[in-house]
């Protein structure tokens, strides 16, 4: 919500009636969370491999050099 919306702590605290340290304690825990978990991701491998492994689509569409393919998935949380 603080992220979506752009607001700050302060008004957090406001609309969910609760203190700005406790805003400030649950947004610190969910960025920890978040940095764990997401930083247990795949990790690149090397350039040598990825060549051995590439698809033959790939190589037939020219794509020879393609080490990696990028999601961008959206998290989305439930607020009470």
């Amino acid at each position: 919500m603080r992220l979506r919306l752009g607001i700050d702590g302060h008004e957090l605290a406001y609309r969910f009636g609760v203190s700005t340290s406790t805003v400030s304690s649950i947004w610190v825990t969910w960025l920890a969370f978040l940095d764990n978990t997401l930083r247990q991701g795949p990790t690149w491998t090397p350039p040598h491999l990825c060549d051995k492994c590439r698809p033959q689509a790939f190589i037939d569409k020219g794509y020879t050099t393609a080490d990696g393919i990028g999601d961008c998935t959206e998290i989305i949380f439930e607020t009470p």
